[in-house]
């Protein structure tokens, strides 16, 4: 695919066809990757979407990964 090289202000810039930029998923920012010969570039995945929405839910279902080993701090029984 061909696609022109175009001004933009001082420099100078692509325009990415939608059908591109949806096939790819392509938003906000690529990642471009400086080769010998060629540019690469890359869709920026933002790996942690949605972390904060899947920690939420956890939290709130009061599922622990790990019991409570202090549930019995209170009980002397281990003392001397």
């Amino acid at each position: 695919m061909k696609i022109k090289i175009i001004s933009i202000g001082n420099s100078k810039g692509i325009r990415l066809p939608n059908k591109v930029l949806k096939l790819y998923n392509i938003t906000d920012e690529v990642s471009l990757v400086l080769e010998k010969e060629h540019l690469l570039l890359k869709p920026v995945n933002n790996a942690r979407a949605g972390w904060a929405e899947a920690f939420a839910q956890e939290v709130s279902a009061q599922e622990r990964l790990l019991p409570d080993f202090f549930n019995d701090e209170n009980d002397a029984s281990w003392q001397d």
